[in-house]
């Protein structure tokens, strides 16, 4: 089971933050690269927005939050129609504990 996959392939647009380091495009609010800077933007001066992008993790646990919330709470055990693997239990419990794996 895929927890978090990044958004659907296409090109980039000028609605896309770029990392302020390299200028990747994030398609996804998700680090795009490498540098060090977490950080991106888009548009131009004086109307330029800033963002801190997510990391993978982050992307990881927002996508299984999201699924708990949706897909687990308040549902019995045999009407639910989502199986997690080991893996999947392990971050839920750090993601509840809010470390990192």
């Amino acid at each position: 089971m895929t927890l978090y996959a990044p958004a659907s392939p296409r090109l980039p647009s000028s609605a896309d933050f770029r990392c302020c380091g390299c200028g990747a495009a994030s398609l996804d609010g998700v680090k795009p690269c490498g540098c060090p800077s977490m950080v991106g933007a888009r548009g131009n001066p004086p109307k330029r927005e800033y963002v801190v992008f997510k990391t993978q993790t982050q992307a990881r646990r927002l996508a299984l939050s999201g699924l708990i919330k949706t897909r687990l709470l308040g549902v019995r055990p045999e009407d639910q129609d989502l199986v997690l693997d080991d893996h999947d239990w392990i971050e839920i419990v750090a993601a509840l504990e809010g470390v990192a794996p």
